[in-house]
């Protein structure tokens, strides 16, 4: 603002200020002038109006003096002394007068008019208002329009006994014209007293105005930069409000005395508590006392060395769970480096931490079915050659753990040089196409231990460079041995399927033969060249089906009585029999120790095993010559000796039979026991000899072993229990002579040849014999007249009725015939079960006619 502006500002500043002192100081001298008139003027009218009255009392007591009436007088003589009076004031005067009607009278002169000039009032009028209250009967003051119109201060009163009105009045003008002319002249010098003043101070204020300006560009500019900084200073706290909000983590932080000044939405959300609710507070208003009393201690350290914290701790929040929590703070300093306050945030790793168990947990779950599968993790780098194996993979390669861990190459050394290029090209191809590997191979241990290994593993690849191999590594010894066990008893049951398919027609073929040699042997005579021609007939039927028996035994398929035996009684007959049919170039030596305990088995499969045996050995030496050796000797195995494998401890019988022929190589000793394996030329082996003894061996709970070189001949070591006490040995006799009957036998088979075979064997025994083609048809008759059969023999496999159906319809009818069932073979029946349907006796074909009759008997004896 300059100069000149600041005087025209000070003139208006201190003429207003005048003005209004003047007008307060007026304005009270005039209200108090006011009430001094009004006072006057009320008195005076009060006491014109009580003369009045006291005239008019004097004169109403002398009336008789006054012709014309009291009134009248007392009015003449008010007119004679107003006359004399010219009122007070320049304008002040009295008026009275009185109501005719609705017409207000005027009675005396008036000071501005003459009394013949007046002019009555319409009392309905706006003029002589103070008038009207006078004859209204009231009295006080106002300020109205008198008869003039012109406005008055006046005093009215009532003059009752005249029934008039008397008012006393000043013009206001009068009244208001000093005051009016003391303003002006008051105003007058009052501009001249501020232009004078205005003058002198700006005279005198000028440097001080200076000063004071300079000050206030000053405080100006620091208000300015005060503002800036505070805007700037809200921009800054918004966008540090809006990052804190940003952060997921719970942040807060703290003046110097604990109370919390502020938190993002985070901590909000976490403890449920909204920013009023927390801020100015301290920890023991918010927390429980222990955590609050270490929040306290832990904040105090950070007030007094500042730098920063880091600690553990549970907090609760809002739903009341407890969490952990990694709690960092820090502290805040001034620009002297003086704390001020700290910022903290919570970290919940409550989830991390399950999180961690669970992987503990998970990988000790990993680690232990790893171990119960035997299998474990590796990973290869490439790039740096290092390795990582899992604890399960040092197990099976029996290295231990705290020893480095064999690299890529160094691990390759542990694999057969076959098996090392399988996995060195599975490695290779891996790292060139992507492709995953899965290979089955053999492995060694660190200690030598040979086993089957499956190597699974895939490649890593980055910027398409292989980085990495990685995958699982599995002992599968065991599931090795489980597929090979699981190969040779499928390979049994498919032989077990053919020998089952075969032998019914094979035995039924050689039932005829057997049969009707035996009762060519009867009808010729002995010596004679025909009844060692039918003699050589029925050998050569029971030697075939001594084949059927083998193969059924080797199948699991036939059934075999166990009795007490002496090995070296079987033996004996083995070696007499083989003596005469090898040839005399090649030398048969026994060593058999005559009191070698009694063994349990079934002496024809100990028969066929040394049969089997011995002819295979015969066979190893039958071109070059040499010689064959039969030991049989007791032993004991205690619980030291291993090296038998399976076997337990007790007394053994062992049965040695070595040749010294070309011998054998360790991989064709692994397929000696396969069945249908042989080397021998076509025609000279069936491959079941030495797989039929191996079966053998293992159902008397037993067990063999081969030893043999190539070019140092073979030698089998077969193991037998022997029994704890000695029994009887099963002795050889000769058969009885054959039984016979006068019985009714029903005999039937749908195979016509045997069942006329039969018939013919069963009358010669002296039975009655009516044979049947066809079960329906047996029924039926059998139906017709039960009594009039004692036994029926039966086929098992027939078409229509099986024998164990006809079995049963027949004891439907007849409970108590007894029934014999003759069968090639038959997987539904065997000796049990015909048992428990009440069959008396179960045959297998070839049957002799000696072993028939016998059991003929025996069940006609029992059912009598």
């Amino acid at each position: 603002m300059n100069e000149r502006k600041r005087f025209i500002l000070l003139i208006i500043i201190m003429t207003g200020i005048c003005l209004s002192i003047t007008a307060i100081s007026l304005g009270i001298l005039y209200k108090t002038a006011l009430k001094v008139e009004r006072g006057r003027l009320t008195e005076t009218a009060q006491s014109q109006a009580r003369l009045i009255e006291a005239i008019a009392r004097f004169n109403y007591s002398n009336r008789t003096d006054y012709p014309n009436g009291p009134v009248h007088a007392t009015l003449n003589q008010i007119k004679d002394a107003h006359e004399n009076y010219m009122g007070f004031g320049k304008t002040g005067e009295f008026t009275l007068a009185r109501r005719e009607g609705n017409v207000i009278v005027f009675l005396l002169s008036h000071r501005h008019y003459d009394l013949n000039n007046l002019q009555p009032v319409s009392f309905d009028s706006t003029l002589a208002v103070p008038m009207k209250l006078a004859l209204s009967g009231r009295s006080g003051t106002v300020i109205g329009l008198d008869y003039r119109g012109k406005e008055v201060l006046a005093a009215y009163e009532p003059v009752d006994v005249l029934n008039l009105g008397i008012v006393a009045k000043i013009d206001m003008s009068e009244i208001r014209a000093p005051y009016i002319r003391s303003a002006i002249l008051i105003f007058g010098l009052m501009i001249v007293f501020v232009m004078l003043g205005a003058a002198f101070f700006i005279r005198i204020s000028r440097p001080i105005i200076r000063r004071l300006e300079e000050q206030n560009r000053d405080l100006n500019r620091e208000i300015d930069e005060r503002n800036r900084s505070e805007e700037a200073l809200k921009q800054s706290e918004g966008f540090l409000k809006s990052l804190l909000d940003t952060i997921p983590l719970p942040v807060f932080y703290k003046d110097k005395n604990g109370e919390y000044l502020g938190f993002n939405r985070a901590f909000e959300k976490f403890f449920g508590k909204t920013m009023d609710q927390l801020v100015g507070k301290t920890v023991f208003e918010i927390y429980s006392p222990e955590l609050a009393e270490l929040f306290h201690i832990k904040d105090g350290a950070l007030f007094q060395s500042g730098g920063t914290q880091h600690y553990e701790c549970q907090v609760e929040n809002a739903n009341g769970m407890l969490r952990d929590v990694i709690i960092s703070k820090a502290a805040l300093t001034d620009e002297q480096g003086d704390v001020t306050g700290l910022i903290g945030t919570f970290f919940d790793e409550t989830e991390k931490k399950q999180a961690e168990i669970d992987l503990i947990s998970r990988e000790q779950l990993l680690n232990e079915m790893g171990n119960i599968a035997r299998i474990g993790g590796w990973e290869h780098d490439i790039l740096t050659g290092e390795a990582t194996w899992t604890p399960e993979i040092f197990k099976i390669m029996e290295i231990d753990e705290s020893g480095p861990i064999p690299g890529p190459n160094e691990h390759l050394s542990y694999y057969p040089p076959m098996e090392r290029a399988r996995l060195e090209n599975a490695y290779n191809n891996a790292m060139e196409t992507g492709k995953q590997f899965d290979l089955e191979l053999q492995c060694t241990t660190a200690k030598g231990r040979l086993f089957w290994a499956r190597a699974m593993g895939r490649p890593e690849f980055k910027d398409g460079q292989c980085i990495k191999l990685k995958g699982t590594f599995q002992d599968i010894t065991e599931r090795k041995k489980a597929e090979e066990q699981l190969q040779k008893a499928q390979k049994m049951e498919s032989i077990g399927h053919l020998a089952g398919g075969i032998a019914h027609d094979f035995n039924n073929l050689l039932f005829p033969i057997i049969g009707m040699a035996e009762l060519l042997m009867e009808d010729l005579p002995q010596g004679s060249l025909e009844h060692e021609n039918a003699q050589v007939i029925f050998e050569s039927g029971k030697r075939g089906g001594d084949l059927v028996k083998q193969i059924l035994a080797f199948s699991r398929q036939s059934e075999h009585k166990l009795l007490p035996i002496s090995v070296q009684q079987i033996l004996k007959e083995v070696l007499k029999l083989i003596r005469a049919t090898i040839p005399s170039f090649i030398e048969l030596e026994e060593d058999i120790q005559t009191d070698c305990g009694m063994l349990m088995g079934d002496p024809t499969q100990i028969h066929q095993v040394a049969m089997n045996i011995i002819t295979n050995a015969f066979h190893a030496v039958e071109s070059t010559g040499g010689k064959i050796s039969v030991q049989l000797r007791e032993i004991a195995l205690g619980p030291g000796e291993l090296a038998y494998g399976p076997l337990g401890e007790g007394r053994y019988a062992l049965l040695t039979i070595a040749d010294t022929g070309q011998g054998m190589s360790p991989e064709l000793m692994k397929k000696i026991f396969e069945p249908y394996f042989t080397t021998k030329e076509q025609g000279k082996g069936t491959g079941l000899g030495l797989a039929v003894a191996y079966g053998i061996i293992k159902e008397h709970q037993g067990d063999i072993k081969v030893y043999s070189e190539p070019g140092k001949g073979t030698s089998f070591n077969i193991f037998l229990p022997l029994l704890d006490k000695p029994g009887e040995s099963e002795t050889i006799v000769v058969a009885p002579e054959q039984q016979t009957g006068d019985e009714r036998i029903l005999l039937i088979d749908d195979e016509e040849s045997i069942a006329l075979l039969e018939k013919q064997m069963l009358e010669r025994l002296g039975y009655t014999v009516t044979a049947c083609f066809h079960s329906p048809e047996a029924v039926e008759l059998f139906k017709a007249n039960p009594k009039a059969f004692d036994l029926v023999i039966s086929d098992m496999t027939m078409p229509h009725m099986t024998g164990d159906q006809v079995t049963e319809a027949l004891l439907s009818i007849r409970p108590d015939i007894p029934v014999i069932i003759c069968t090639g073979f038959s997987e539904k029946m065997d000796g049990e079960k015909a048992e428990a349907k009440g069959i008396k006796a179960f045959l297998m074909k070839p049957v002799i006619k000696a072993e028939l009759a016998g059991a003929i008997r025996k069940a006609l004896d029992e059912a009598k």
